[in-house]
């Protein structure tokens, strides 16, 4: 699951005037003339200037510039939660842990059980390995969204719950929040990871007997790359890979509703491909393209093989191994 820095811009529009050198405050007036209404300051402004100039350098991956000028931004403004907050995130993102939650904690006694500083302390625990106490944060913020009725949001935290829970290897948590978060926000999305966390689970066909009572009762689940790419990790899982082909090339005709499962949805078709055997009536044309396919995929199949990513973990065991056989230098181009 990647993360996105979250900064809070201040903004000033000043017309006709510099900011005097020797005043905390200055006036401007309709026209552009002095007047005694007092428009900003330019302390103020300085704390604007800091907290942008930080959401630029952190849009652009600089963490560390972008920390020193919330920090200063902060020091000017020691009460400004927004900041603070901000700066706790981008703590947090360059490995600074005990200091991001310190800043974060803070604003929890000040502010209360917040959802956003909630789900944040979950983030830095989860960051530092310290999956208890994420899903402790999460479940507090999950009940928080829930009793507001706010469903969708209730939705994508459950599921941030169920993901902690896998990983540390409490299953039957696991299942629960994710049936809990497809509930909650009916979407072909949110059916894919649940199957997904089902074959996780060994649930082969659970998951492809769930999927197709969910996709009949309402056909709009189905259109999404994520419930055809589990689909065919549940087919793949009972070697029967003639249909998991099917799955993943309807996942591969979808996949531009969610760009990040391109890598994983080309691998399997990949290994599932390259395992079967090919037709006999194949033409030349049609076995020239087909090799031009693994060339062209090959690439992320190494990439995966070499750095797995964390849904890789419920792959089954079938395409661990196809994976192991894929050796370096098969399909340069």
């Amino acid at each position: 699951m990647p993360r996105r820095i979250v900064l809070v811009a201040l903004c000033a529009a000043v017309w006709g005037c510099a900011v005097p050198r020797d005043q905390a405050s200055f006036s401007v007036g309709p026209t552009g003339k002095d007047s005694s209404e007092t428009f900003v300051s330019s302390q103020e402004l300085l704390v604007a200037g800091l907290v942008s100039e930080s959401l630029t350098f952190g849009s652009k991956g600089r963490l560390f510039d972008s920390e020193v000028r919330l920090r200063r931004a902060l020091y000017l403004a020691p009460e400004n939660s927004s900041i603070a907050f901000n700066l706790a995130v981008v703590l947090g993102q360059q490995g600074n842990y005990e200091e991001s939650i310190a800043l974060l904690e803070k604003l929890r006694m000040r502010q209360g059980n917040q959802p956003r500083i909630l789900i944040a302390l979950a983030d830095v625990h989860s960051s530092k390995g310290d999956f208890y106490k994420a899903r402790d944060y999460l479940k507090t913020a999950y009940a928080a969204f829930h009793s507001a009725g706010n469903f969708a949001q209730a939705a994508l935290v459950a599921r941030s719950i169920s993901n902690l829970a896998f990983a540390s290897g409490h299953e039957q948590e696991s299942l629960c929040y994710s049936y809990e978060a497809l509930s909650l926000a009916p979407a072909a999305q949110q059916l894919g990871w649940h199957a997904s966390i089902m074959v996780g689970l060994n649930l082969y066909s659970q998951a492809g007997q769930f999927t197709d009572e969910q996709i009949v009762a309402a056909p709009a689940l189905g259109a999404g790359p994520q419930v055809h790419y589990a689909r065919a990790l549940a087919k793949g899982a009972v070697s029967d890979l003639p249909a998991a082909l099917k799955e993943i090339e309807m996942a591969q005709d979808l996949v531009t509703q969610d760009p990040e499962l391109t890598p994983e949805i080309n691998a399997v078709w990949f290994l599932v491909r390259r395992a079967l055997p090919l037709e006999a009536e194949m033409e030349q044309v049609e076995r020239d393209a087909l090799e031009e396919s693994y060339k062209q995929m090959y690439p992320d199949v190494m990439r995966l093989k070499e750095k797995p990513t964390y849904s890789m973990l419920r792959w089954p065991p079938i395409f661990h191994a196809l994976l192991d056989k894929v050796q370096p230098g098969e399909y340069e181009m």
